[in-house]
């Protein structure tokens, strides 16, 4: 079964997701830390997501917050960054990734840019859910 990442600390907030992924034949995996997603995408073949969904707002152990100070200020701010830039440093399509947050943050959008990756704000589960079906169907 193909599988999605979905990083966020609220994951009952996105029942949704796994239910349109299982209905399309994706297995989900929910991460709520940045540490968690790290590891992942550390121990992970760049293919084995057909999808990344990256919350910003997540929680990070003082190990790599130590990592996340040496970056932009915008990082610090909205963590799960962090992990984007990883995925794409490690050779993962900027296709597959879409980050979200509540934030509609030009420079979050600037580096969502800057990344190649989409940045969708929350609220818009209908831009979200179309955006996913899209990478899900060529996967």
């Amino acid at each position: 079964m193909k599988k999605i990442l979905v990083l966020d600390d609220e994951p009952m907030f996105l029942d949704w997701i796994e239910d349109f992924s299982e209905s399309l034949g994706f297995s989900v995996k929910f991460i709520t830390s940045v540490n968690d997603a790290y590891e992942e995408l550390n121990i992970t073949k760049i293919d084995e997501y057909s999808a990344l969904v990256l919350d910003l707002n997540v929680p990070v152990s003082t190990e790599l917050e130590a990592s996340i100070k040496q970056k932009e200020k915008v990082f610090q701010e909205f963590r799960g960054l962090f992990i984007a830039q990883q995925a794409r440093t490690k050779g993962i399509s900027g296709r597959k990734i879409i980050v979200y947050s509540v934030h509609d943050n030009a420079e979050v959008e600037e580096i969502c840019k800057r990344l190649n990756v989409s940045y969708i704000p929350k609220g818009r589960a209908k831009v979200l859910k179309d955006k996913l079906q899209s990478i899900l169907s060529s996967s």
